[in-house]
């Protein structure tokens, strides 16, 4: 059995509460920005304002649960911890899209073999067009 994000507040002794509880449940597998976490939070979560999605949010990402973003546009984005991965992401219309490299591993090896360099985190995005925007544009042309 996995470990929620909730099991692993309570394991290390935070409270489950309602905002938090929200802000998880919003929290997905692409990365929102705090605005779009706001905009998501149903009704019955209006009332958590953007400093406590900010404080949560730290908390989160200090115990593993929750990942941050910076995509080089001023706005930090957070999602899900999950399996590693990069993003696909358009310059022209924000879509955001995962992706997996599956030979990751030996570019590391190789990297750091060519250079003497040890890797211990990296950040890998890559910006573009989506089909769709890119579609759009052949057509200006």
């Amino acid at each position: 059995m996995t470990k929620t994000p909730q099991d692993t507040l309570q394991s290390l002794g935070y409270r489950v509460t309602g905002p938090r509880k929200a802000i998880l449940k919003v929290l997905g597998p692409l990365p929102l920005s705090v605005r779009e976490i706001s905009q998501k939070l149903d009704d019955s979560a209006s009332y958590i304002n953007e400093a406590s999605i900010y404080r949560s949010l730290g908390l989160f990402i200090r115990m593993g649960v929750v990942q941050e973003f910076d995509f080089g546009d001023g706005t930090k984005r957070y999602e899900k911890a999950s399996d590693h991965h990069h993003h696909l992401i358009c310059d022209n219309c924000g879509y955001i899209e995962d992706v997996r490299l599956k030979d990751e591993k030996d570019l590391f090896q190789y990297l750091g073999k060519k250079t003497m360099f040890r890797i211990n985190r990296h950040a890998l995005e890559f910006f573009g067009l989506c089909n769709q925007c890119s579609q759009l544009n052949e057509g200006v042309k």
